[in-house]
């Protein structure tokens, strides 16, 4: 029984193993695409301030509740998130809890049912459900590389996942709990999307905007960015992301004015 256990573990390290590989692998088209992304933010970047205008209050890019995470900007490797725990088990950042319980409780008052399914998670916990993800695609009969991509649709790899932050909640009505189309369209989800800038939220992957955030539409993933933010990223059908840049642009005009 020891003997088996040991081979299943050297197994599973094995197949993590080749899964940082292939993500190695994949660094520098990454890097080549992320570039070209970026040129193409920059290009756009003034489209924005021309609508949007400038941020409407001070924006510190290095405060807690900016730290951006996706594809091409992984966590430090410093970074301790500073965790609380919810009553239903779930760890976030201690700084978010107020506003998350109150808008969940408000919610629960106009008849909405609510569930948090997925909240902080440790860089252990985010290898296994990668590594998970993996072999069961592949004992549905997938090869060890359409299984790596077909994962990396639903999981982020280590230290680039939002959900290290403790700044991330994955919110479903009780009625229809599965990560699906049909999620964005209950009545739970719409409330959220709705309302959830009121308490300092956002809908961090919205729909059409993959190519900038990296993420397909997810109707369930939100993240706390402060009620001022997220009322500005949700007044102008911003992303985080295109807010960071705008507020980058805002930062870099105070320090080199131009010339009247």
């Amino acid at each position: 029984m020891i003997y088996k256990y040991s081979r299943l573990m050297e197994d599973y390290q094995g197949l993590l193993h080749r899964t940082y590989s292939l993500y190695e692998a994949e660094a520098v088209e990454n890097r080549r695409k992320i570039s070209e992304a970026g040129r193409k933010i920059s290009l756009e970047i003034s489209g924005w301030n021309d609508r949007v205008g400038k941020i409407p209050f001070k924006v510190n890019t290095d405060d807690w509740n900016y730290i951006l995470v996706n594809d091409w900007n992984p966590l430090p490797a410093a970074f301790k998130p500073q965790l609380d725990v919810l009553d239903d088990g779930h760890q976030v950042d201690y700084r978010i809890v107020d506003d998350l319980v109150k808008m969940l409780s408000d919610a629960k008052e106009e008849g909405m049912d609510l569930l948090v399914c997925s909240a902080y998670r440790s860089y252990e916990r985010q290898a296994d459900l990668f590594g998970s993800s993996i072999e069961e695609l592949m004992d549905q009969g997938l090869t060890y590389i359409d299984a790596y991509y077909k994962t990396r649709e639903q999981y982020a790899v280590v230290s680039y996942s939002e959900h290290h932050t403790g700044l991330a909640v994955d919110i479903v009505g009780k009625s229809h709990q599965m990560l699906d189309e049909r999620q964005g369209r209950t009545k739970e989800a719409m409330w959220l999307a709705e309302n959830c800038a009121r308490y300092g939220f956002i809908l961090r992957y919205p729909k059409g905007k993959k190519n900038i955030t990296g993420i397909e539409y997810e109707s369930w993933h939100f993240r706390y960015v402060g009620k001022e933010a997220a009322e500005f990223i949700d007044e102008n059908d911003l992303t985080f992301e295109e807010f960071l840049k705008t507020a980058e642009a805002d930062q870099k005009n105070m320090a080199h004015p131009v010339p009247d």
